[in-house]
Order: C-alpha cells, then sequence, then structure tokens
C-alpha cells in the first residue's frame, strides 16, 4: 500500500509536468482576473508546500525531537482524506501566508489577498513550525517569463520529495511526523496522501485554467 501510493504520487507529479512543459509560456503567466492565480503562481505555490518538508525530511532527528513521534499507525488514505475534508470545512479553503506565491515584482499585499483568515490557525502552524516561515514567499520569489525556471522548481522539490520518502522503510513513515495546516500534525505516510490529493487537485485547476484561457 505504501509504495503503491508514492507511485500515484510520483504520477501526478509527472502528469503536472507534462501538461506544463506543454503550455505556451503566455499562457503559463495569463491571468483571468485578480483574484485567481495563474498557471505559473498554481505550480509554485505547490513547491512552496513542498521545501519545508524536504528541509524536515533531511533532518529526522530534528524532526523528531521539535514533532516528536505519532505513536500510531498512519490513517488509510480514505480515513484521512475524510479526517481533513472534516477539519478544513467551513473556512475560507485559502493557503497560509508562507505558501502564497509570489512574483519578483509583487508586493507583499499580494499575500494578504490570497492567503486564509483563519488566523486562529495559522497562529497554532506558526507555533509549530516556527514564525521564520512567513519569509518563505520572498526568499523563493519567481521572475515571470521564465517559465523554465518555475518548472525547473517544481521538478528539483517534488523529485527531492519523493527521493527522501523512499528511504524511509514502513515503520518510519509512521513514526515521523509534520504539522499540516488545519489539520496538525499528521505521519510521513499521511504527508503522501496529501500531496498526491493536494497536486492533483491543482493539476485540475491548471488544467482549466488552461482551457478557459484558450476558449
Amino acid at each position: 500500500m505504501i509504495n503503491e501510493s508514492i507511485q500515484e504520487l510520483r504520477s501526478v507529479f509527472n502528469s503536472l509536468i507534462h501538461f506544463c512543459e506543454e503550455v505556451p509560456t503566455a499562457l503559463f503567466y495569463e491571468k483571468k482576473d485578480a483574484a485567481r492565480w495563474s498557471i505559473a503562481e498554481n505550480v509554485h505555490h505547490l513547491s512552496l508546500t513542498y521545501m519545508p518538508v524536504n528541509t524536515a525530511l533531511r533532518r529526522p532527528a530534528i524532526m523528531e525531537r521539535r514533532w516528536g513521534v505519532s505513536g500510531r499507525v498512519s490513517r488509510s488514505q480514505e480515513i484521512f482524506i475524510r479526517d481533513y475534508d472534516r477539519v478544513t470545512t467551513d473556512t475560507d479553503w485559502k493557503t497560509f501566508p508562507p505558501f502564497v506565491p509570489l512574483s519578483i515584482e509583487q508586493s507583499e499585499d499580494y499575500i494578504d489577498l490570497h492567503a486564509s483568515q483563519s488566523k486562529e490557525k495559522i497562529r497554532v502552524f506558526y507555533a509549530q513550525v516556527g514564525e521564520q516561515i512567513q519569509s518563505l514567499p520572498r526568499r523563493s520569489a519567481f521572475q515571470k517569463q521564465q517559465r523554465e525556471d518555475v518548472l525547473t522548481v517544481f521538478k528539483e522539490n517534488s523529485s527531492l520529495l519523493l527521493d527522501q520518502i523512499v528511504k524511509l522503510n514502513d515503520s518510519e513513515m509512521d513514526r515521523y511526523q509534520v504539522p499540516l495546516p488545519y489539520i496538525g500534525l499528521i505521519t510521513i505516510q499521511e504527508l503522501v496522501y496529501f500531496t498526491r490529493m493536494h497536486t492533483e487537485h491543482h493539476l485540475q485547476c491548471i488544467k482549466r485554467l488552461a482551457n478557459s484561457v484558450r476558449a
């Protein structure tokens, strides 16, 4: 089951890369309106969500010291998705501030426009991961009209995430845990479920956006 879920994650990464490589550069950055992300922003948002996890997975001892061990068996994919849907019901369904994709030209006001307003949930998340994560969007801001750069960042971070996950055995996939917005601490196995679901969601957003812009 673990190997199957990892293969599903690898597959959705590859599907997103393949689709975006076929999109013309102008379409990659096109925005229907200010409230919606471009394809580039969807891709870069995903990269931003992988970066802190990659940092944590490189340091298992620090990960364990900071967030402890789960002390439980990971939920199944179905149960995890059900639990995640339940805790995100009646929220504004926006990402947390560190994961809002910024281009170099954009101001910090863009984060306020596109980030969740769930102040208490954001406060809890910062308490778990450290407030230094707030600098992530600006540190990782992308340059517009450089599609390959945006895709390279995605390829590097998605590949690194897979490389680090496959090094873990079944016990470690249940043992180590990381914080996730809205739902709190989840095991690495549950992280695989979430990352596949989340990446697939944005891939479908990208496809709909591409079709609407072409129309």
